[in-house]
Formats: C-alpha cells, structure tokens, sequence
C-alpha cells in the first residue's frame, strides 16, 4: 500500500509540476498575512506551507491563551486555510 501511494505521488508531480510553484505562491501569501497580526509572532520559513504563530504576550492562563488562539483559526480556516492549535502537555510545558 506504502509503494501505491508513493506511485500515486510521482504520477502527479509528473502531471502537475505547477502545483509547486503553486504552493509556493500560497505560503508567500500566507506567510503575508500571518506577518500583519497583531499580537502574534510569527515563526517558520516564508516558502513553507508549516507556520507556526505564537501569543507575542501569553495571557495570565493557558485557558486564555487558547481562546485567543482558538479565535485565529476560526478567521483563518474562514479563508480556506487548513490551521489548528498546538495541544502542549503540563510536562512540555515545564
């Protein structure tokens, strides 16, 4: 099944060289965008379809750190861009 998918891969990167340069544009894009909110820093290359956002200042709680987070990936997921929260555990995070 592994060696299926890994065919499937190659026939579309060989019928579709474009979606490359077309998922170059969007991180670009994205990249842009995340770069403009206040509030958040941004981490991560600007050709990379992984960002990572970060609370510039955390609120007094986790709690409150993740409705503020919770918040961004409702406004981004309404722009057709896959996003989530990181979930840290208590012993990540000490």
């Amino acid at each position: 099944m592994l060696a299926a998918s890994a065919l499937t891969a190659l026939d579309l990167m060989e019928r579709r060289p474009q979606m490359f340069s077309e998922l170059k544009e969007k991180c670009l894009e994205a990249h842009n965008a995340f770069e403009g909110l206040k509030g958040l820093s941004l981490h991560g290359e600007r050709f990379s379809p992984v960002k990572h956002l970060r609370l510039r200042e955390p609120k007094e709680t986790r709690e409150q750190d993740r409705k503020v987070l919770d918040q961004v990936v409702v406004k981004v997921k309404s722009r057709g861009w896959g996003v989530l929260v990181q979930v840290r555990s208590d012993v990540e995070q000490n």
